[in-house]
């Protein structure tokens, strides 16, 4: 069988001590480990929520291995904010972010937050927002994390703006105007796309 654990180590951690590390990730010192065993370690690990990465290398020599447990802490989130929110409450756009002040910062909860107050836009009728969301490390390094909104204005065509068309709605027109980039849907009457939308062929 694979020789026995000796002295494991970390490495790359700040707030968390070593001892804390190994004992969640469960790897026992002269006792012999398999490749199952450090999987299970890495997902021990990974599902505290404290760390962006864990990586787990074996270094064997003269009989013995010694395993190198590298992590990297995620930085605790001191304060989110949000920016921007004019055309929809700001309550409406607090309540889609599900993230605590002084824990660890969860990236997949910061993008479902941004798409969540996208959607709230979209619903809206502003189909030219834009949800950006910034991270900043403060000196304490933890970071702030703002959501900022640009509402890009609210599109409503009028039936008379969508001149010649048959075979599409209007809604499908104005859905398939906010999918096209930045700018595209903020052009003016009478500009090229405006002329290209009169001349669609007629029945």
């Amino acid at each position: 069988g694979p020789p026995p654990i000796d002295s494991p180590s970390v490495r790359g951690n700040s707030s968390l001590n070593a001892v804390q590390i190994l004992g969640t990730a469960g790897l026992v010192v002269h006792q012999s480990d398999n490749y199952r065993d450090l999987q299970r370690a890495i997902r021990a690990l990974f599902r505290t929520g404290q760390f962006d990465d864990v990586a787990i290398d074996q270094q064997g020599d003269s009989g013995k291995v010694i395993l190198l447990i590298t992590v990297k802490e995620r930085p605790l989130l001191q304060k989110w904010s949000v920016k921007g929110a004019e055309r929809v409450s700001e309550r409406t756009v607090r309540e889609k972010v599900k993230l605590v002040d002084g824990r660890p910062l969860d990236r997949a909860a910061v993008e479902r937050a941004r798409a969540g107050i996208d959607s709230v836009y979209k619903t809206a009728g502003y189909y030219a927002a834009r949800i950006k969301t910034s991270e900043s490390k403060e000196p304490s390094g933890q970071v702030r994390v703002v959501f900022d909104i640009e509402d890009g204005s609210r599109v409503s065509l009028s039936p008379a703006s969508v001149r010649g068309n048959r075979h599409f709605t209007d809604q499908d027109i104005v859905g398939h105007m906010a999918s096209l980039p930045d700018g595209f849907s903020s052009v003016q009457p009478g500009t090229h796309y405006d002329q290209e939308v009169r001349r669609a062929p007629r029945e």
